[in-house]
């Protein structure tokens, strides 16, 4: 195995030329449609930002992001890949070092990228707890019946 001579700041900024985080893997871009653009500052200021807590919706974050989104793709671009690209930027704190730290190569769709997303941020653990707080609704003494179906 052959010594790395690197010196410290060397190293320090080896990470500097890919600047997107390495779990990501951009596919190739559709046919006809272009993987090189510009994410402008202005597009990214619209976008909805998610920081990881407990409180925050995972579900309304996607939603709201493919709302932004969708409504700003250019024609030639590959709406997938400038989601990809887009997403990091919508994430911050506990979410933003989430994504840091999957391992290289998780993420090699919009979609991956959704599940990975929806595993962390709502997992079937809520889900299930959601679930029986459904079914196991009951009406408070006092409640009124349309209050109680509200």
């Amino acid at each position: 195995m052959a010594a790395d001579n690197r010196t410290i700041k060397e190293l320090s900024a080896s990470g500097l030329a890919n600047a997107a985080p390495l779990c990501i893997q951009y596919p190739r871009a559709a046919p006809e449609k272009t993987d090189e653009f510009e994410l402008k500052s202005s597009l990214l200021h619209h976008i909805p930002k998610f920081h990881g807590l407990s409180m925050e919706d995972p579900n309304k974050h996607l939603k709201e992001f493919e709302v932004v989104y969708s409504s700003m793709t250019p024609v030639n671009v590959d709406g997938n890949i400038l989601k990809m690209k887009a997403f990091p930027f919508s994430l911050l704190e506990k979410a933003k070092d989430w994504l840091y730290e999957l391992a290289p190569g998780t993420v090699t769709s919009w979609e991956s990228m959704q599940r990975a997303f929806l595993e962390k941020f709502f997992p079937t653990s809520r889900v299930i707890l959601l679930r029986k707080k459904i079914s196991g609704i009951q009406q408070s003494p006092g409640e009124s019946f349309p209050s109680y179906y509200e």
